[in-house]
C-alpha cells in the first residue's frame, strides 16, 4: 500500500494555530465566572476567587462554600506579593456543618476548638452585599455548646488578611 504524503502550506498552518488558539481562549474564558464589583466587571482567575453558593455548574475559580475557595487561596498561595482576592454572593455560608451532632475537639497541642484551620497570606475577603448583613459566615456551636471549649469559626495563620462588608 503506497503512503500518502500531504503538505500543507505555511499560511495554512497559521491559520490553523491561529483557530486553535482562539478556540482554546474562548474556551477558557467561558469556563470562568464574570461578575460585578462597585460597577466594574470581574472575572474569575487565581487571583479573583468567587463564592457563590446558588450556582449551577463548575467554573474556574467559583465556589460553593467559603470553605473550598479558602482552601484554594492556602494551596495556591505564592511567595510574591501578588494579593488574593475572595469575592462572596450574597448568602449564609455555613463554615462549620450545622447539623452535625459531633462535638468539637481541640486540636492536639490547641486549647481552643475551631471549624476551619487555615494559613494564608495576602488575602481579602469581600462580601458583594448591599450591607455587611448580605454575607453572613457562619457557626452553630459556642463555649460548651457543640464543643468542649469556646468555639471559633477560624484559625487563621498567616499575616496580611483583610475583610471587607462580610
Amino acid at each position: 500500500m503506497a503512503r500518502k504524503t500531504y503538505f500543507c502550506s505555511m499560511n495554512t498552518i497559521k491559520h490553523l494555530f491561529l483557530f486553535f488558539l482562539l478556540s482554546a481562549t474562548a474556551a477558557a474564558s467561558s469556563a470562568q465566572t464574570s461578575f460585578d464589583y462597585k460597577g466594574e466587571r470581574m472575572t474569575t482567575d487565581a487571583r479573583h476567587l468567587l463564592v457563590n453558593d446558588s450556582m449551577t455548574d463548575e467554573k474556574a475559580c467559583t465556589f460553593r462554600t467559603v470553605n473550598e475557595a479558602l482552601r484554594f487561596a492556602e494551596r495556591h498561595a505564592r511567595k510574591d506579593t501578588l494579593w488574593t482576592v475572595i469575592y462572596i454572593m450574597p448568602s449564609v455560608y455555613w463554615i462549620d456543618n450545622p447539623d452535625d451532632e459531633e462535638v468539637r475537639q481541640p486540636l492536639p497541642g490547641e486549647n481552643t476548638p475551631f471549624a476551619m484551620k487555615v494559613r494564608l497570606d495576602r488575602v481579602r475577603i469581600i462580601g458583594l452585599g448591599e450591607r455587611p448583613e448580605d454575607v453572613v459566615l457562619a457557626v452553630n456551636r459556642g463555649q460548651t455548646q457543640g464543643a468542649d471549649g469556646n468555639f471559633t469559626m477560624f484559625h487563621i495563620t498567616g499575616s496580611h488578611i483583610e475583610a471587607e462588608n462580610i
